[in-house]
């Protein structure tokens, strides 16, 4: 991977199967891969082996979204309630996720 010249001749090299997998697990210094290009090729390699994935993605951004309409749900109740004098409870704080949860 190194002996590629340009870009190009590094792209068709990653091509072939066994190039990309010795580069996904060689260290950088040789395979000549950055680890952000190391890490791409490694989730493009994933994408394709299990594409249920794409919809894990679309599910975790749903989730976000959901998240997002409740905090402002209740950021509305909370004025609505201070604006009429009625106490407010305080959310208890929002534990995140376990690191495996992603």
């Amino acid at each position: 991977m190194r002996s590629a010249k340009s870009p190009e001749e590094r792209n068709r090299l990653l091509r072939d199967p066994a190039y990309r997998q010795a580069a996904q697990y060689a260290p950088g210094e040789l395979s000549g891969l950055g680890e952000a290009h190391r890490k791409a090729l490694i989730e493009e390699d994933a994408r394709a082996r299990f594409p249920h994935l794409a919809e894990l993605d679309e599910q975790d951004k749903a989730v976000e979204f959901m998240r997002g309409v409740l905090r402002s749900v209740s950021s509305a109740v909370d004025a609505e309630l201070s604006a009429i004098g009625a106490p407010t409870k305080q959310p208890d704080p929002v534990k995140p996720p376990a690191p495996w949860v992603r």
